[in-house]
């Protein structure tokens, strides 16, 4: 089932942004980051203990290679597959979200 998530206007080049969308009966928190033209998708949670990855809404540590840092233990994960490259999670990955766009609406698989 696909549902929308953003519009692609809302997207700030190169920064991690959050946004909700429902799943079910429930609502799910994601993070995005567009890079030119690709747009990573993840479920805004830690593989280690289910924290958020932003320290405050929509907002991420990053390394200065860009991974994302995990604010409760230090994890890091790139960006382009979600992997964890450091911290208690080392080999895990961030839930990846399948895509879709059109009509500058970013659309994601909920299933």
């Amino acid at each position: 089932m696909s549902v929308f998530l953003c519009n692609l206007s809302d997207l700030v080049e190169d920064k991690w942004m959050t946004f909700t969308a429902a799943d079910g009966d429930e609502e799910d928190t994601y993070m995005v980051k567009k890079q030119g033209e690709s747009i990573y998708v993840y479920r805004n949670f830690c593989p280690h203990q289910g924290r958020r990855l932003d320290y405050a809404p929509g907002e991420f540590l990053e390394t200065p290679d860009k991974q994302v840092v995990c604010p409760a233990h230090g994890a890091t994960f790139k960006t382009e597959d979600g992997f964890c490259t450091g911290g208690p999670c080392a080999g895990d990955s961030l839930k990846a979200i399948a895509v879709t766009t059109r009509d500058n609406k970013l659309y994601i698989d909920a299933n």
